[in-house]
């Protein structure tokens, strides 16, 4: 798949809902990052769909619990990734990465498509990234 992926600027404004099909979290601190492992791509940042009826923050909060048990506050949008290629299911989606220092993983179940969940070296995540390692580079690189 062939994905763009642009920084927001603060201020920037970012895409209405009805252009919001995905939403993520870069959950770090220390160099660290909460990852999940998913059954069929393996290491990945954890989110999904935002369904009909959600806001991307309320799409995000379940996501976040459903594949990693996590719990945060003070997220700040920071990415937006737009695939322009016509494979699969992402062609013309916009995906939104939130970024926090402020969270907590509780106890849970994984969603039935998520295998576990760790917090991981960034460096070991890019390693174990099993999609385009240049796209995970790219999301990760908004952060500084």
């Amino acid at each position: 798949m062939q994905f763009t992926v642009r920084k927001i600027k603060d201020g920037s404004p970012i895409p209405d809902i009805q252009s919001i099909s995905s939403v993520f979290l870069l959950a770090v601190k220390d160099h660290t990052i909460v990852a999940t492992k998913h059954k069929k791509r393996g290491w990945d940042f954890p989110g999904g769909h935002v369904e009909k009826g959600e806001t991307a923050l309320q799409a995000l909060r379940r996501e976040a619990m459903e594949e990693a048990g996590i719990t945060f506050r003070d997220v700040t949008p920071i990415v937006i990734v737009e695939n322009d290629a016509w494979e699969g299911n992402y062609f013309g989606k916009v995906m939104i990465g939130y970024t926090t220092n402020h969270y907590i993983l509780v106890d849970f179940t994984p969603a039935e498509d998520v295998s576990e969940r760790r917090v991981m070296a960034i460096d070991e995540f890019i390693d174990s990234y099993e999609g385009d390692k240049r796209h995970a580079r790219a999301i990760l690189e908004t952060l500084n």
